[in-house]
């Protein structure tokens, strides 16, 4: 039919010499559109793929809704599909790019901590509100075209600092995180401190406000030989903010105290 003639054009027009680089993912969206679009019982059977008029095999709708899945799962690794911020592989870009060029900056690792009250006193859907709300307080705290802030997934976010007035900037972004979540709930639950959950038993149980985690690690030249070893020691600093009471900050004073006399911190 009809719909079976669309296939063949779309997947023959996307494997021309021109397109090949990015037939794939070119052809798993067109597909979807046509298997959306299509009815059913016209390719219960499967389709045929043909490329120049040359028979190629055959195809199956769960083959495209595979290759579908797959696709976006690729692209979040450079793009999260919730904040739109780059994600891992430009982050582990920028990362090397910043350590190559030997010169100091500062790279965060962030988190958003204590999701659970939110997410079942108040739906997932302002989970994601407030992650999201969370990587637009970060982007404002940042210096446009000399910082960059990427999502990693989930409530995890990386920043890597040029800016100098860094510890400022992060008083500022863990200063303006409150107001991100009293738009996430109501009133009475802001003034609270805590949700009050059901628990599986009948009973209550106390679910404390989300909070905001940064883990800050001066980068130096010539510190780090891997941006694998700035991650792990960033993660280390998040690890101690994470221990400390509700929204909090540590800063690495190790590696930051690496030279003599520091860049980045004032000697004692």
């Amino acid at each position: 039919g009809d719909e079976k003639a669309a296939l063949y054009r779309h997947y023959g027009a996307a494997h021309s010499p021109a397109a090949s680089e990015f037939a794939g993912t070119t052809v798993v969206i067109a597909l979807t559109a046509l298997l959306v679009e299509s009815d059913a019982r016209h390719l219960a059977d499967g389709f045929v793929i043909v490329s120049k008029g040359r028979y190629l095999g055959m195809g199956a709708s769960q083959d495209v809704m595979r290759a579908l899945q797959n696709s976006r799962v690729l692209a979040a690794r450079y793009t999260n599909p919730l904040t739109l911020l780059p994600g891992q592989v430009p982050i582990n870009e920028h990362l090397e790019r910043l350590l190559a060029s030997q010169v100091p900056f500062s790279a965060w690792f962030v988190e958003v901590d204590q999701m659970r009250g939110l997410n079942d006193c108040e739906g997932f859907a302002k989970g994601d509100s407030l992650i999201h709300a969370t990587a637009r307080l970060l982007e404002a705290g940042c210096s446009a075209g000399v910082d960059f802030v990427g999502h990693v997934s989930g409530s995890r976010f990386v920043v890597l600092m040029q800016s100098e007035d860094w510890k400022a900037r992060a008083e500022r972004i863990l200063a303006g995180f409150p107001r991100v979540v009293e738009a996430q709930v109501s009133a009475e639950v802001f003034a609270r401190g805590y949700f009050i959950a059901a628990g599986r038993d009948g009973g209550e149980k106390v679910r404390p406000l989300p909070r905001l985690a940064l883990g800050i690690l001066p980068v130096l030249p010539g510190v780090f030989e891997s941006r694998h070893e700035v991650v792990l020691a960033a993660k280390h600093a998040a690890q101690a903010a994470l221990a400390q009471y509700g929204s909090a900050m540590h800063i690495d004073q190790q590696y930051g105290n690496a030279y003599p006399q520091s860049l980045l911190f004032d000697p004692q």
